[in-house]
């Protein structure tokens, strides 16, 4: 699977063939669970196939804690130790660390520098 959509890089030149590289997920109580993906791209499909070196970004979704869902899920659906074990999604306990919940989406390149960041507000009333 890929993405087939027209992104311009930090240069200006414009990409059509996105693939993710990699994924990673960091969950630690103090700051949070930190997801990373990869991303390669390509000027089109063709030079992918051809062979042609991508571009990369990561993309850091820091406080994600939605991405744990679906691991626990398929924990519970392929380990029977796991089954029909009960979801805990109480996590009041957190609420000193530092990040408020605040769910921030970061783009950089590949080496680290920065491209764009924003926030989802998380709505507390």
């Amino acid at each position: 699977m890929a993405i087939d959509k027209k992104v311009e890089n930090e240069y200006g030149a414009q990409f059509a063939y996105h693939k993710l590289r990699d994924i990673r997920i960091v969950n630690d109580d103090k700051i949070g669970i930190q997801m990373t993906l990869t991303v390669q791209s390509w000027l089109n499909k063709q030079a992918r196939i051809e062979g042609k070196q991508p571009t990369v970004r990561q993309c850091v979704i820091m406080n994600a804690d939605f991405a744990m869902q679906p691991f626990y899920a398929l924990l519970k659906a392929k380990f029977p130790e796991f089954a029909g074990g009960l979801d805990d999604m109480n996590n009041d306990f957190k609420k000193d660390r530092a990040a408020s919940g605040d769910v921030e989406y970061i783009q950089q390149t590949a080496q680290g520098a920065l491209i764009e960041r924003h926030k989802d507000i998380n709505s507390q009333e």
